[in-house]
């Protein structure tokens, strides 16, 4: 039996005899221990019930995948193969054949046997070759598509080879296995391939010390398991101990097992963390902020009844990438809009999303954060639980914070996200980047990174441009929108205003309010276009000079508090109503169970 002494600090369980796969397998069956010890909610990385906790780990079973099964809450099961390192394409040697050709048979048998809805096939690797990722998520996307091909759900040249790739492996496997005495064997790779391709899984788990899952684990184990935060390693040396003695063994350890183990150690534990209040809060928060921003129609234009949502090839190459980033992009360019379509695609295809407007949620520190938000657990317990659960983090608008302390609270809870391992992605000006160097730092390009290089921002930032809007895109608008395509013809110098996103949506606001073409023909810049839209919502109005004054004493109370917000108590109700319906102010959503403040504009 293995002792605590006998394994490394570092978490590379085993001694000189265990071979590098082994080895990794041993770091994933501690991981699982230490899941199961959390009742780390998992469904969502595995497209199971979200609220679906691991149970019981099994080593070196019998089954065709028999490196790690797994049993959760819900009666799935999950089976997974460790692999160091795996080269994705169509070579049928090697660790990637071999991993598939064992989820295939695991799959055939769970189809005799009526359990193959309910099983996962796992392949876990820890070294990223650039491809592997890209797969995974490619299998992600497909699972939620409701397509038969998974070439079909694509974003990119690499995406179609990727899957072109696997059809041409996976036809190889199918004929090997025919080939060898029994014809029948494996047919569903040929009359239902779809239906193995949606129990796959490609998941990376970076488990040596000071990798990302491996910290979320330490992590998590100090903050929410451990009474004395001292004894994590000791707790991580000797759940490497006993993933040692599960693959020497062949045994099965469930939480009643794991928990009399440390506890034998003098490993003193609470309860098992219950994250789920701080996960339900920041979801529902995050629900508040996209319906809001759907509600201010931050991803679209309408004239009338219309109403357009741009589909930009911008939201696609978001799509596709796999690391933290920047977004930046010039005032009005549309970074809002792609975020928001971002985050809704993302959430479509399983993922954990939270998101939020900067601007809209500013504080000094990330306790205060936490406090109100009303989360029981510090972030850094928060985001070690959700970089198993796979969360990514969003947030609009870092420019819109304007305070130092409050721009500091900001990096230090990006910075935090990507050491727990989770996907981060803020948006912020162009302008405002370029005098922002701890933001930059924050956000290195990874080695490999499939991120376009951008021509503002050094090479080494992890960045995507949002640009203005293309030809093509204002000609899908002025098709959908005859208003729209009447003005442009009528005043062609609008046309190289409105690939402005904000531009087109005062154009469209004018429209809307009854503006026609023939009004609109001496204009040739934004600023001319914004006086015309201030004309018709303010100049217009009979009470022009007390919407003026208001505002005058609002934007002087931003400037003091150097914030893009500002506290309207003691202003005339009905002048802020009618500045709320010009839309030049907006009430601030608040946190779910907090009453709305109607004087935070």
């Amino acid at each position: 039996m293995c002792s605590v002494s006998s394994t490394t600090k570092s978490g590379t369980s085993g001694g000189a005899a265990m071979g590098g796969g082994q080895r990794f397998q041993a770091r994933v069956l501690a991981w699982w221990s230490a899941r199961i010890l959390l009742q780390t909610r998992l469904g969502n990385m595995f497209d199971l019930p979200a609220t679906s906790v691991p149970e019981r780990v099994w080593a070196e079973t019998k089954d065709s995948v028999d490196d790690v099964r797994v049993g959760f809450s819900s009666g799935q099961r999950l089976f997974g193969q460790c692999k160091t390192t795996i080269a994705v394409g169509t070579s049928i040697d090697g660790d990637w054949a071999g991993a598939l050709k064992q989820c295939a048979w695991e799959f055939d048998s769970a189809r005799e046997t009526g359990t193959g809805d309910i099983a996962r096939l796992v392949v876990f690797y820890e070294n990223d070759n650039g491809n592997a990722r890209r797969l995974g998520r490619l299998l992600d996307r497909f699972r939620h598509a409701g397509v038969v091909n998974l070439a079909d759900v694509g974003t990119s040249a690499k995406d179609a080879n990727l899957a072109a790739d696997l059809s041409v492996i996976l036809d190889t496997i199918r004929a090997d296995a025919s080939s060898a005495g029994n014809p029948g064997a494996l047919a569903f790779l040929t009359t239902d391939r779809a239906a193995f391709l949606q129990t796959l899984f490609v998941r990376q788990l970076r488990l040596a010390d000071g990798q990302e899952d491996y910290l979320s684990v330490v992590d998590a184990l100090q903050a929410g398991l451990l009474e004395d935060a001292s004894q994590s390693t000791a707790a991580i040396e000797s759940l490497h101990c006993l993933a040692d003695d599960l693959i020497a063994e062949h045994g099965t350890r469930d939480r009643v097992a794991l928990r009399n183990r440390l506890e034998g150690l003098h490993i003193a534990l609470r309860e098992s963390p219950d994250f789920r209040p701080d996960f339900d809060r920041l979801e529902a928060w995050t629900n508040d902020q996209l319906a809001a921003h759907d509600a201010d129609g931050r991803d679209r234009v309408r004239v009338g009844a219309t109403s357009i949502s741009l589909d930009r090839q911008i939201v696609s190459t978001m799509e596709s990438s796999e690391e933290s980033f920047l977004v930046i992009g010039e005032a009005g360019a549309g970074k809002s809009g792609a975020l928001l379509a971002i985050a809704q695609r993302w959430r479509a295809a399983g993922r954990r999303v939270w998101y939020w407007a900067a601007d809209a949620f500013a504080h000094q520190s990330l306790p205060e954060l936490a406090a109100n938000l009303q989360l029981r657990y510090p972030w850094s317990a928060i985001f070690a639980e959700a970089r198993a659960a796979g969360v990514v983090l969003i947030v609009d608008g870092i420019d819109g914070v304007r305070d130092a302390r409050e721009q500091r609270a900001y990096r230090e809870l990006l910075t935090l996200a990507q050491r727990a391992g989770a996907q981060v992605v803020a948006s912020i000006r162009t302008f405002d980047v370029q005098y922002a160097a701890d933001l930059r730092d924050a956000f290195p390009r990874r080695s490999g990174s499939s991120l376009p290089r951008g021509d503002v921002l050094a090479p080494a930032v992890a960045h995507i441009t949002v640009p203005q809007l293309e030809e093509s895109e204002i000609a899908v608008v002025a098709a959908q929108l005859p208003e729209v395509a009447e003005a442009l013809n009528n005043a062609p110098s609008l046309r190289e205003v409105v690939r402005n996103l904000f531009s087109l949506d005062l154009l469209c606001r004018l429209l809307d309010d009854g503006a026609v073409s023939a009004e609109l023909t001496d204009i040739a810049t934004q600023a001319q276009l914004f006086d015309r839209f201030w004309d018709r919502r303010i100049t217009a109005s009979p009470h022009a000079g007390a919407l003026e004054n208001a505002l005058r004493v609002l934007v002087d109370r931003m400037v003091a508090a150097t914030s893009l917000h500002a506290d309207a108590s003691g202003l005339d109700v009905q002048t802020l109503a009618a500045l709320q319906s010009s839309g030049i102010l907006r009430v601030l959503p608040v946190p779910p169970g907090r009453l709305p403040n109607v004087n935070r504009l």
